[in-house]
């Protein structure tokens, strides 16, 4: 875990890449309908879909992560794909394509029975494979976002021995990504003892 960089953006910086990311949508495509990619990609599409004038958002869930930075071998469809989508425009929303695997799954099969379809996220990993149409911004680094701050501190904290050099460790790598020194002590604290049998 010592190595993994956090950045960890606000609700104010998340908007302004929304922001950002819709102006680039709208320049070169008008969906018709946005497809959320669940969990990562509910927030994003849901206010990609407000500030494009869409009112056809729909969901599909998709798992791919045991952990942090622990993938599975492939990603793998949890809620199905909606299937009366055929001949609109359609943009693919997620959090963020690290792999793009993801991405590329469900693309893949919207295909089968949709053609005009591109894809969008809020950060872009360098090493992306499969990558997104339209992205914000680029990073190497975990990303912990507003609406997964207690999932991801409970990965971490349960990650680390109870020991108070590894708690000191998470807390470091916290405000690494930005949280205050004494949030980051109620957090480790708090998520600790949540995960006491």
């Amino acid at each position: 875990m010592a190595q993994t960089r956090f950045i960890m953006p606000s609700w104010d910086e998340v908007c302004s890449l929304v922001c950002d990311l819709s102006e680039r949508v709208h320049k070169e495509f008008t969906p018709d309908v946005i497809v959320g990619i669940s969990r990562g990609g509910l927030i994003p599409s849901r206010l990609l879909a407000d500030l494009l004038g869409v009112s056809t958002l729909l969901t599909v869930g998709v798992a791919f992560y045991k952990d942090i930075a622990r993938r599975e071998n492939q990603p793998r469809i949890t809620q199905a794909l909606p299937s009366h989508i055929t001949g609109q425009h359609l943009l693919v929303v997620d959090d963020v394509a690290d792999t793009g695997k993801s991405l590329e799954l469900i693309v893949g099969e919207l295909k089968k029975v949709q053609h005009d379809i591109r894809t969008a996220t809020l950060y872009r990993k360098p090493w992306v494979q499969f990558k997104p149409d339209f992205y914000a911004k680029e990073t190497d680094s975990w990303i912990i976002f507003p609406w997964e701050r207690m999932e991801t501190l409970r990965k971490i904290v349960g990650g680390a021995p109870s020991s108070s050099k590894n708690s000191k460790e998470v807390e470091d790598q916290l405000v690494s990504a930005g949280i205050e020194r004494s949030v980051a002590q109620n957090l480790v604290r708090e998520v600790k003892e949540g995960l006491k049998p």
